[in-house]
């Protein structure tokens, strides 16, 4: 964080990241491999304060498996939200 305690974007969209997967992984598939992430962050992460990060799913189209992702307060405002497509991880 930075001198006011704002945590820094790419630390945010860290913390984001692989939340997409699990929301696929959770249910047996197997999400893996990351294709394309979007992001958008609308307020500053406060590093002294809780936070709250989810992820669901949005869809399977063909290969594609479709996440979405957040950072919220724990008021339920969202810091950053995220749309996330995923490959199945390749395997047996």
């Amino acid at each position: 964080a930075d001198a006011s305690g704002v945590v820094d974007p790419h630390i945010v969209v860290a913390a984001i990241d692989c939340p997409g997967a699990m929301a696929f992984i959770a249910y047996e598939e197997r999400a893996g491999l990351l294709g394309r992430m979007v992001v958008e962050q609308f307020a500053p992460a406060q590093a002294e304060a809780d936070h709250i990060v989810m992820a669901w799913q949005i869809g399977i189209e063909g290969k594609k498996l479709l996440a979405g992702s957040a950072l919220v307060t724990t008021t339920g405002d969202v810091v950053a939200a995220s749309r996330q497509t995923w490959f199945p991880f390749p395997g047996p």
